[in-house]
C-alpha cells in the first residue's frame, strides 16, 4: 500500500511539474511611444499614456520587451542597451534622425531587433546604426530604410557600422540610399573595420543603389549570406578604390580568413564592381566561397566578379573552394582595357588553389569596343593556378572587337611565369564551353615578354569538348615553336560544318606539309584545309569533333547538333539486331557530354526527308524501343529529346553524359517477339488482378474454417 501511495505521489509531482513547464509565460508589457504626446510623463503602457521620446520608452521597457513607435519624426540619438525590439509603424511612417549628431542609433546589447522604420537626416546621414562593446551577437534589422547617407566629398559615411567582433547580424528588406551628390562620396551600406572576428551575417532582399560600396568587410568572416539584393547604379564620380556591390578586402595578417560565403540571386546593374574580394593577409584563406544565380547587367567601371590573392610579397594566400556558377552577365558597352567579367588574379604564390567557374552565361554587345576585354580571365602573376576548372560556360563576344594584345578573348590566361615561377607549372581544365564572337576564343599570353604561350614545361592546360567557333582571329592561340608548353585542345568543335577541323596554315616552324594533320607529331601538324576557327602555336587539336558522318546505308551525310553539351564520337553503324521496321539511314552511335540539365535535344539533318510519323529507334538490352520525334514536318531535319540516366534514352550511368545508339525509322507497331519488355507491361495488370482474386478466395476459406470451428 505504501509503495502504491509513493508511486501516486511521484506521478502527481511529475504531472504538476509538467503543467508548470507548459504554462505560458507572460510576455513583457509593450511600451508605446508617440511623437504627438506632450512629454514623457506617461507610463508608456498604452497609446493613451505613451512616452514622447524613443529613449524614454527604451529606458522603461522590460528586457526582451517591445517598444512600439507610432508614425512621426523623432529627432534625437537613441541608445539600446538591453535586449528588445524597436518596432516602428513602417519605413515611410516612422522616422528617426539626430540632427548634427552621429550615430543615430547605438546598439550595446545582444539580441536586438529594429524594424519598420526609417533612419535619416535632414542634410546627410553620417552614421545610421553603430554596434559597440556590450553587443556581441544578435542584431536584426528588418524593413529599415537608411537614407541620405553621406559625409561630404571624399569622406566616409555608413548605414550600419560594426565596431567590434560580432555574430548573427541579419539585415533584411532594407534600403540603403545615399544623399544626392555629384562628387566622390565614400558611402557604405554595411561596414566592419579591421581587427575583428565576424560570423553568421546575412543580408537579404535589400537594396544598395547608388551606394559606393554596398557591403564592405575588412575583418575575418565565417558565414555570410548575401541573397536577393539589388546593387548598382553607381555614378562615375564614385569610380575609385574599392567601389563594389560586395567588397571583402584589406584585412589583417594572420586574421583574415574569408570562409563560408554565399552570394546568390542578387542583381548588379550599372555597377562599379559586383563582387570584389582581395585577400593579401599573410597566410590567410578564401574558403568555401560560392557565387551563383546572380544577374550582372552592364559594368560601368570594372569586373563583375574579381578575386585577388596577394600583393606581390609572397603572402601565401589560398583560394580554397571558390565556385562561381550559373550566373548571367550581359555587357552592352566598352568596359575598359583588360577587364574581364569574371576575373581571378594571383599576385602571390597561392598556398592552395581550388577554383571552379561553371555554367555561366556571358554575352557582350554594342561594339565595336576600343579596348580589349575578356569573358573570363586567369591572371597568374607571381604564381600559377592549380586545380582550376572552367566548364560549361556560354561566352558570346558579340563581335565587339577591341584593339591591343592580347585582344578580346573568351578565356584569357595571362601570366608572368618566366619572371616569377619559371620552374612551377600551371594546371587548368577548360571544358565543355561554348566560345564564340571574340577575337580569340582562348588566349595564353606572357605579360612581361609580350608573347603568346611560354608556359613552363610541365604545365597542364586542357581545352577539351568545347565548341569554339566564329572567333575572328583565333580559336586557340598559344606560343609558336617550342617556346612554352603544349596545350591539349583535343575533341573540340571548331565551327567547321564540313568536318575539316580548325584552320592551321603552313608557315610555322617544324610543320609538315601535305600529310594528314593527325598523322604527325603535334609540332609538325598543319591543317590548311580546315574551315573552322584558326589555331596557332603548340596546340594539339587532333582529333577534333566532326558532327557529320556518312550513313551506314550510304544514303549520304547526316549532321548532328545538341541543345545542351557537345556531341562526341559520332559514328554510323548498322543495326545490332534485326529491326522491327525499316531504318533507311541505319543507326548512329554518339555521346552527348557536358550536360548541365536532365535532358538534351538532339537536332539532326539527314540527306533525305524523314517522313511524318517516323520514330527514333533504339536497341537496348535485347529489346527495341521507339521515342517520339520532334520537328516532325516531313523535311530532312528532326529532333529527339533524350534524358540523362533514364533508360532507354541513356545507355550509360555517368551523370551529365548521354550515350545513345539510334536511328530514324517507320512508326511500326508493338510486337511480342520484338518487345519483350512490352509483354511484361501488358501482363502486369492481369497478374495483379489474378493475385487479388486468389487472395480474396483464400480469405473466404479461412473465415469459413473459423466459423465451423
Amino acid at each position: 500500500m505504501k509503495r502504491t501511495i509513493g508511486i501516486s505521489l511521484a506521478l502527481a509531482l511529475i504531472l504538476g511539474l509538467t503543467l508548470v513547464a507548459t504554462m505560458p509565460v507572460a510576455a513583457a508589457t509593450p511600451i508605446y511611444v508617440d511623437a504627438a504626446r506632450p512629454d514623457d510623463t506617461g507610463d508608456g503602457t498604452s497609446w493613451a499614456t505613451a512616452k514622447k521620446t524613443i529613449q524614454a520608452g527604451i529606458n522603461v521597457v522590460d528586457v526582451g520587451g517591445t517598444v512600439m513607435v507610432a508614425a512621426g519624426t523623432y529627432d534625437a540619438q537613441v541608445t539600446i542597451s538591453k535586449t528588445l525590439t524597436l518596432q516602428g509603424a513602417g519605413e515611410d511612417l516612422t522616422f528617426i534622425k539626430a540632427t548634427g549628431l552621429t550615430p543615430v542609433v547605438t546598439v550595446s546589447a545582444n539580441d536586438v531587433t529594429i524594424q519598420d522604420l526609417e533612419i535619416t537626416d535632414d542634410t546627410q546621414l553620417v552614421e545610421g546604426i553603430r554596434i559597440i562593446s556590450g553587443a556581441s551577437t544578435g542584431l536584426t534589422v528588418d524593413h529599415v530604410d537608411l537614407t541620405e547617407i553621406g559625409a561630404g566629398t571624399g569622406a566616409n559615411a555608413y548605414g550600419i557600422y560594426v565596431n567590434n567582433s560580432f555574430a548573427d547580424l541579419s539585415v533584411t528588406n532594407s534600403d540603403f540610399v545615399p544623399v544626392t551628390h555629384t562628387t566622390y562620396h565614400r558611402t557604405m551600406g554595411i561596414f566592419a573595420p579591421n581587427h575583428l572576428n565576424l560570423s553568421d551575417f546575412e543580408v537579404i532582399d535589400s537594396t544598395f543603389l547608388k551606394i559606393w560600396t554596398g557591403i564592405y568587410l575588412r575583418s575575418a568572416i565565417d558565414g555570410l549570406d548575401v541573397i536577393g539584393n539589388a546593387f548598382g547604379q553607381v555614378d562615375s564620380w564614385d569610380f575609385a578604390a574599392c567601389v563594389a556591390g560586395v567588397y571583402i578586402g584589406d584585412g589583417d595578417d594572420n586574421n583574415f580568413d574569408i570562409e563560408n560565403v554565399v552570394v546568390r540571386n542578387n542583381t548588379f546593374t550599372d555597377y562599379g564592381r559586383g563582387v570584389y574580394v582581395w585577400n593579401y593577409a599573410v597566410g590567410e584563406v578564401i574558403h568555401d566561397f560560392e557565387i551563383y544565380e546572380n544577374t550582372f547587367t552592364d559594368s560601368v567601371w570594372s569586373s563583375g566578379i574579381r578575386f585577388i590573392g596577394g600583393l606581390g610579397y609572397n603572402e601565401g594566400v589560398s583560394f580554397d573552394g571558390i565556385d562561381v556558377h550559373d550566373n548571367t552577365f550581359t555587357q552592352g558597352f566598352d568596359v575598359g582595357a583588360h577587364v574581364a567579367l569574371i576575373d581571378f588574379r594571383a599576385y602571390c604564390i597561392l598556398a592552395g588553389c581550388d577554383v571552379t567557374v561553371g555554367n555561366n552565361d556571358i554575352a557582350f554587345s554594342g561594339g565595336p569596343y576600343a579596348a580589349p576585354w575578356s569573358g573570363i580571365q586567369l591572371l597568374a602573376w607571381d604564381g600559377p593556378f592549380k586545380n582550376t576548372v572552367v566548364h560549361g560556360n556560354t561566352l558570346d563576344g558579340g563581335g565587339c572587337g577591341g584593339g591591343g594584345d592580347p585582344p578580346s578573348s573568351g578565356v584569357l590566361i595571362r601570366h608572368d611565369a618566366n619572371t616569377y615561377w619559371p620552374s612551377d607549372t600551371l594546371e587548368m581544365d577548360i571544358l565543355c564551353n561554348d566560345i564564340t564572337g571574340f577575337d580569340n576564343g582562348v588566349s595564353i599570353y606572357d605579360i612581361t615578354q609580350l608573347k603568346y604561350g611560354r608556359l613552363p614545361a610541365g604545365s597542364d592546360v586542357n581545352i577539351n569538348r568545347n565548341s569554339i567557333h566564329g572567333n575572328t582571329l583565333y580559336g586557340v592561340r598559344n606560343g609558336v615553336s617550342t617556346l612554352g608548353e603544349m596545350v591539349d585542345a583535343e575533341d573540340n568543335w571548331w565551327g567547321d560544318a564540313d568536318g575539316s577541323g580548325p584552320y592551321d596554315p603552313s608557315g610555322e616552324s617544324s610543320e609538315t606539309t601535305d600529310v594528314p594533320p593527325c598523322s604527325v607529331s603535334v609540332d609538325a601538324m598543319m591543317n590548311p584545309d580546315g574551315t573552322g576557327d584558326q589555331v596557332q602555336g603548340r596546340v594539339d587539336y587532333c582529333p577534333w569533333v566532326d558532327n557529320s558522318v556518312t550513313t551506314s546505308t550510304a544514303t549520304g551525310t547526316a549532321s548532328f547538333a545538341t541543345s545542351e553539351g557537345n556531341v562526341l564520337g559520332l559514328t554510323a553503324v548498322a543495326p545490332p539486331a534485326t529491326p522491327p521496321v525499316a531504318l533507311p539511314h541505319g543507326m548512329f552511335n554518339f555521346t552527348i557530354c557536358c550536360l548541365t540539365g536532365p535532358t538534351a535535344t538532339l537536332g539532326m539533318t539527314f540527306p533525305q526527308p524523314i517522313p511524318v510519323g517516323y520514330k527514333w529507334w533504339k536497341y537496348v538490352g535485347g529489346s527495341w524501343y521507339s521515342l517520339p520525334i520532334g520537328s516532325d514536318d516531313g523535311d530532312n531535319y528532326i529532333t529527339v529529346t533524350l534524358r540523362d540516366n533514364v533508360l532507354p534514352d541513356d545507355e550509360d550511368t555517368v551523370p551529365g553524359q548521354i550515350t545513345d545508339q539510334g536511328g530514324p525509322g517507320e512508326p511500326g507497331a508493338v510486337g511480342w517477339g520484338t518487345y519483350p519488355i512490352s509483354r511484361t507491361r501488358i501482363l502486369l495488370p492481369w497478374i495483379a488482378l489474378l493475385a487479388a482474386i486468389m487472395a480474396g478466395a483464400s480469405l473466404l476459406v479461412i473465415r469459413r474454417r473459423r466459423a465451423q470451428s
